[in-house]
């Protein structure tokens, strides 16, 4: 089985062709394929890599083939392997607390979400970097109002759909490995960014609220679940590494500029000399410079990620207004606090503004996604308490 997955690694055609292979339907169809290699199979230690380094499992070979199939020049069939993979992994009976083949949950159930083990955790890297790929569909399927199907032409990494809850555990569980909870929490937020300065640039002023809760609520529902999963592997191993965190961001980071030149409609800069210079701000903002432990036992880092999406929530915003537009004495593609900081005598004429009758500077003046975000994220880790 193991040369099969490295076969299939190397065929990306053939990989997506064996994963889909055979279907039981339904809508998604599911793929048992997958179903069974990813939540059923028992991998063994591939022996023939000893002496060459570390060993090699045969599920690492399985996180590769899936990588091929979904991440090397993908097509429907990708997207239907990655729906696949995220319902399989929250419906198997160790997503109930049991041990993998108890199909009956008839033995020990395990007390808590911390004892239990969803994704191998040889797997994590490698669905971890397909999740990231996939960010948008996440945000999508978790935002309320959500669009059916894929909403940008050309784009197959915003069609996969999921069920909240299917995407609240697959994602939990990714969060307990540092690096990977580092990668996705870079992903989402550059998805976020990304998806509001679109969304602004051809949306109607009177429906920025609508596309500001949407895209706030969505962020908040994947940080939830992910910091689910990370204060859980804190409690249970008292150990959550700074440094797989941040280079879990560099590639988070490294996926979200990605985006900017496959996503259409990205084309106008965000304020501070370019998107990809505002998300290198935001990466170098989110690294941990003490111990994970900390940051989620006193919440420093959540309450850190409340105000940067306000921050660039700002940001976006601004940047969508137009020159002529502006309050007297700023300067377009400076965000107002930074102008505000270096000229204060600016603030009375910023504060008038917001009151005026223009939609743009009214949503400005009471921007304040921070409550909308906890009570999302805090709903998020609760509905993740109960098996």
């Amino acid at each position: 089985m193991t040369g099969l997955m490295r076969a299939l690694d190397a065929d990306p055609e053939a990989s997506r062709e064996f994963f889909t292979g055979v279907s039981t339907g339904g809508e998604p169809p599911r793929l048992p394929r997958v179903d069974w290699l990813l939540t059923d199979r028992e991998w063994m230690v591939d022996k023939a890599w000893a002496g060459h380094g570390p060993y090699v499992t045969g599920t690492t070979t399985l996180g590769d083939a899936l990588k091929s199939a979904t991440l090397d020049h993908p097509n429907g069939e990708s997207v239907q392997i990655v729906e696949s993979i995220v319902h399989e992994v929250s419906i198997d009976e160790q997503a109930a607390g049991y041990e993998n083949g108890d199909y009956g949950k008839t033995g020990d159930q395990a007390d808590k979400f911390s004892d239990a083990t969803l994704i191998n955790p040889a797997l994590r890297g490698a669905l971890g970097e397909i999740a990231a790929n996939y960010i948008g569909s996440f945000h999508l399927s978790m935002a309320p109002n959500e669009p059916t199907g894929g909403v940008t032409e050309g784009y197959l990494y915003d069609d996969a759909h999921f069920e909240d809850i299917d995407a609240q555990r697959f994602l939990s569980d990714l969060g307990k490995d540092p690096k990977v909870c580092g990668t996705l929490t870079a992903a989402s937020r550059s998805y976020a960014v990304i998806d509001l300065q679109r969304q602004m640039a051809i949306a109607d002023p009177s429906s920025y609220d609508a596309v500001l809760d949407r895209v706030t609520k969505a962020s908040a529902s994947i940080t939830g679940a992910l910091d689910f999963g990370a204060t859980a592997a804190i409690q249970h191993d008292s150990e959550f590494s700074d440094k797989e965190f941040n280079d879990g961001l560099d590639l988070g980071f490294k996926v979200g500029k990605g985006m900017f030149g496959q996503i259409p409609g990205l084309n106008q800069p965000i304020a501070g000399g370019g998107l990809d210079a505002a998300l290198t701000v935001l990466q170098d903002s989110l690294k941990h410079n003490h111990i994970g432990q900390a940051n989620y036992e006193t919440g420093s880092q959540l309450n850190a990620s409340a105000n940067q999406q306000q921050d660039f929530y700002r940001q976006v915003m601004w940047q969508n207004i137009p020159a002529d537009q502006l309050p007297p004495g700023f300067k377009p593609g400076i965000d107002p606090q930074t102008q505000i900081a270096e000229n204060p005598e600016l603030e009375s004429a910023y504060e008038k503004w917001t009151l005026s009758g223009n939609e743009r500077a009214q949503l400005l003046g009471r921007l304040d996604v921070g409550g909308t975000y906890m009570e999302k994220y805090n709903a998020t880790k609760t509905s993740l308490q109960a098996w």
